[in-house]
């Protein structure tokens, strides 16, 4: 009911599409793989190779569409060594690059796939989850394609990010707000609220989450590499921050147990 659209919607038996790029079959490939269903992943392989092409009039979200279908493309190239993934990704990272040519390196939150444009809705920022969660997808695609170009972008954005959050007040400073302004290179103050360092929302939730997670996963991805070295410091300086400040400690009401939970500082 759904073969190469976005998402199936079940009950009616029907499709619909959100970036119009196949975006379950490919963000499924890897998992196909995995639990040995190779009629089906070859099927799919047959349909990235017909079918799949990012030379079309659509705007996607940059980061959506790098961690489901960059990933995917290059989970699936990974697992079957099959070469038709690596020319997707690297297609597509080619065009996806145009999120980075922002005024601060900063990752635009959108991009024009058949333009390759970046660009940002009027008055839309950049979250951070958008501007830290690409970075494992561009390095890996810089190793297996050898155009180093793909991971010091990424890298670049990392820098900017820690220059911003370098500004913000000590004590809770790696705790980054949920927002970034591309152009500036700053976080906006009190965008989305007061925050605690007047500056938005600090969360561990939606649209922050991938942050923390990123940062540690670097590190590791590098083999521990002692010059990312500073982005698992980064992790362990958040955590700390993290468990002072964001979680929350109380009794249930209805057992007396003592309960942790984490909040947010808005």
């Amino acid at each position: 009911y759904a073969w190469g659209q976005d998402e199936l919607k079940p009950i009616s038996k029907s499709s619909q599409n959100w970036l119009g790029l196949g975006l379950t079959l490919v963000d499924s490939l890897d998992t196909m793989w995995l639990m040995g269903l190779h009629d089906e992943f070859a099927e799919a392989q047959e349909w990235v190779e017909n079918e799949l092409s990012f030379d079309k009039d659509v705007e996607v979200n940059f980061f959506e569409t790098t961690i489901r279908v960059l990933g995917g493309l290059l989970s699936a190239h990974a697992l079957s060594g099959a070469p038709v993934f690596l020319a997707r990704a690297e297609d597509l990272g080619r065009r996806l690059m145009a999120a980075f040519a922002s005024p601060s390196g900063l990752p635009w939150s959108d991009v024009h796939l058949g333009e390759a444009r970046g660009f940002a809705p009027a008055g839309v920022l950049s979250s951070l989850s958008e501007v830290s969660s690409v970075q494992l997808e561009f390095r890996y695609l810089a190793r297996l394609t050898g155009n180093a170009t793909f991971g010091a972008a990424a890298d670049a954005a990392m820098g900017a990010l820690e220059r911003a959050r370098s500004k913000l007040e000590e004590g809770i400073d790696a705790i980054p707000p949920m927002y970034l302004d591309p152009k500036s290179g700053e976080f906006p103050a009190a965008h989305g609220g007061g925050g605690g360092n007047g500056h938005g929302v600090l969360t561990l939730g939606a649209r922050a989450d991938s942050y923390y997670e990123y940062l540690l996963k670097q590190w590791l991805a590098s083999g521990r590499d002692p010059g990312d070295a500073g982005l698992r410091d980064q992790y362990v300086a958040a955590v700390a921050q993290v468990a002072r400040h964001l979680v929350v400690e109380g009794r249930d009401a209805a057992t007396g147990r003592r309960v942790a939970f984490l909040g947010e500082l808005a």
